[in-house]
């Protein structure tokens, strides 16, 4: 999996991540989607990281989410 981030027309970052176990990504579909389903906010820090750490994500709800990739 490719993730990449951008930011206007002017930065963009990108890194390969790699699926290391037979459930592929549905750990992180699982992450998103609770995520989702808590949109009115929850408590405390939520976090997602894969396999070999390439990749973490980390969400706060404050009023809105603040996603920390």
């Amino acid at each position: 999996m490719l993730a990449e981030l951008r930011f206007g027309d002017d930065l963009a970052a990108s890194w390969a991540v790699q699926r290391y176990y037979a459930s592929g990504f549905d750990d992180l579909a699982a992450y998103l989607e609770s995520l989702a389903s808590d949109w009115r906010g929850w408590p405390g820090r939520r976090e997602w990281c894969s396999r070999e750490g390439e990749l973490r994500i980390s969400a706060v709800h404050e009023r809105v989410v603040r996603l920390e990739v």
